[in-house]
């Protein structure tokens, strides 16, 4: 199987600050996992989630956007 990969031109809004840049969602097929990354305009990665078994794991955010008291609530991704 191979690796696909979606790529989409975006702005953002977070905690009152816009941000632009590439989100990215790609589909690994050796672990059957699919990362879902935010890239600045220049290629610096923002946050990085990868999706597995119907969970979410936070790989890599920026301090400035860090998410995790949004991403960890209960009802987050429902």
């Amino acid at each position: 199987s191979e690796d696909h990969s979606l790529l989409f031109k975006t702005r953002i809004k977070v905690y009152k600050r816009d941000y632009s840049g590439l989100f990215l969602i790609k589909r690994i097929a050796s672990d059957s996992s699919t990362h879902i990354v935010f890239l600045s305009e220049i290629g610096l990665n923002i946050l990085d989630l990868k999706y597995k078994n119907d969970e979410f794991e936070l790989v890599s955010v920026k301090d400035f956007m860090d998410l995790r008291r949004i991403l960890y609530q209960k009802n987050a991704w429902q």
